[in-house]
């Protein structure tokens, strides 16, 4: 569904800023299952690659090449290994991730996991378009 002329919402959960071929996506929480699992739950484990695969479609069908995430990227501020994932896939699905805007998930993770990764965090949020990408999470 187009709105606002530059923006097509999908049913993958997924804005795509049509100018600049820019998908955005906020609460993957991945690491997720792991997460819950280190507190004694009984969660199955489910891949990231298939976690992302909505993603992977959404680029080849829309030709997108740039991501920003919109908050909550992981779950939990231990999920190294689901980070590692993530930046594999990225890697092999030829994605720039240009921004991820912390949430409040990820508040933990921030100033370790995603400062060792070198990933492009934007506090403030970041603009594409007329639009600035927030989390919401807080106070705006």
């Amino acid at each position: 569904m187009h709105i606002l002329g530059d923006w097509l919402l999908t049913p993958e959960r997924v804005a795509v800023h049509l100018p600049t071929r820019t998908a955005v996506v906020a609460d993957l929480h991945l690491g997720y299952a792991d997460a819950r699992r280190r507190r004694g739950e009984a969660v199955p484990h489910e891949p990231v690659a298939e976690q992302l695969e909505p993603l992977r479609r959404l680029k080849q069908q829309h030709a997108v090449r740039k991501l920003v995430v919109a908050g909550d990227l992981l779950e939990d501020g231990n999920c190294c290994e689901a980070l590692a994932d993530f930046l594999h896939w990225l890697d092999h699905n030829e994605w720039e991730l240009t921004a991820v805007v912390p949430g409040n998930h990820d508040l933990a993770a921030e100033a370790s996991l995603f400062e060792k990764a070198n990933l492009p965090v934007s506090p403030q949020g970041v603009d594409l378009g007329e639009w600035r990408i927030v989390h919401g999470a807080g106070p705006l």
